[in-house]
């Protein structure tokens, strides 16, 4: 039997046509608002709808992107969103016509928010998170003469040191976290417009690293589930873990809880089930799956690699730190 290469006529064509398929899915997006690291997942983001509380007939739940996207830009359809809330919560999503309260958490994404202001009106929330970044980290302990690591974990501090931070957290860290998680709570209390039923969900570009910041923080003080639960269903959802920012900020959250004796847990500075520094932007599985491929196409072509199924032996496990090994060509 020949190679499976055989099976295309052209190792040429098939390369045109993979990146003419790139260039159409892709470049639009690329060349728009966002980041090639915010595009990951956003094609099956609301396959990532989660319910996440219930207050009566109110619901709360976390979703990818309640927009879909495409050659002429983000749009927003009722519809789909809908039906895609509908089907991750089943009997719990309220029956009739619930309202939706969209609470968006994108920051520098300005053609999606402008999509979804068009859509939501008044039924839009923003609060940008940020996550913990290394300025505000390094500008809150120069004001309280404290040794930064570089890291940003609290167990790499001294504990009094620590517990000086995180007893101020919410002064120096712009995502206001406390404030943002009373907030969406109070927002699932509130009866709906006319006295119905209100279905909140929270989101950012795909469902992951804002978003998984904002749920460890809720879940924390709401729902009883420790950070490392939080970050694990984080991770079950995403498919990978968050990015290290938004870890930050939840691991410095539960600290700020623990000073207020709203958290009772031991396991705000267990990095280790995730990642204990800043080992960069993790990619969504199916992104590493298309890079892998890509990477084989150029040895193989993409007809030989469609032909032989061989993409997944490029597959990699995460390391043990939560980074990844890199992937053989």
């Amino acid at each position: 039997a020949g190679s499976p290469v055989q099976d295309c006529s052209s190792l040429g064509i098939c390369s045109t046509a993979m990146l003419l398929l790139l260039s159409i899915g892709l470049l639009p997006l690329a060349c728009g608002d966002w980041a090639l690291s915010d595009i990951q997942g956003m094609y099956f983001a609301l396959r990532r709808a989660n319910v996440v509380d219930v207050a009566g007939p109110n619901l709360l739940m976390r979703i990818g992107s309640p927009l879909a996207y495409g050659l002429t830009g983000p749009v927003l359809s009722r519809s789909s969103l809908e039906q895609a809330l509908r089907g991750a919560a089943g009997t719990l999503f309220p029956p009739g016509n619930a309202e939706l309260v969209d609470v968006t958490l994108l920051t520098a994404e300005k053609r999606i928010l402008d999509a979804e202001r068009e859509g939501f009106g008044s039924g839009l929330v923003h609060w940008p998170l940020a996550g913990v970044t290394t300025e505000a980290f390094a500008g809150a302990c120069q004001s309280r003469n404290i040794s930064c690591p570089s890291s940003l974990q609290p167990s790499h501090l001294p504990a009094d040191e620590r517990r000086r931070l995180a007893a101020d957290f919410e002064e120096w860290n712009p995502d206001e976290l406390d404030r943002r998680v009373t907030a969406l709570r109070a927002l699932l209390e509130r009866p709906g417009s006319g006295g119905g039923a209100r279905v909140v969900f929270f989101h950012c570009l795909g469902g992951i690293d804002r978003t998984g910041e904002l749920f460890a923080a809720y879940a924390m003080r709401y729902l009883n589930v420790t950070l490392t639960q939080a970050m694990a269903e984080n991770e079950l959802v995403a498919g990978r873990v968050i990015a290290y920012p938004q870890q930050a900020a939840a691991q410095w959250y539960c600290e700020n809880l623990r000073e207020r004796g709203l958290y009772a847990h031991d396991d705000c500075g267990n990095c280790g089930p995730f990642r204990c520094r800043n080992t960069g932007h993790p990619l969504d599985p199916i992104f590493r799956y298309v890079f892998a491929c890509l990477l084989a196409i150029g040895s193989t072509g993409l007809c030989g690699c469609a032909a032989r199924r061989s993409c997944r032996k490029h597959r990699q496990p995460p390391k043990e730190d939560g980074g990844y090994y890199p992937m053989a060509a």
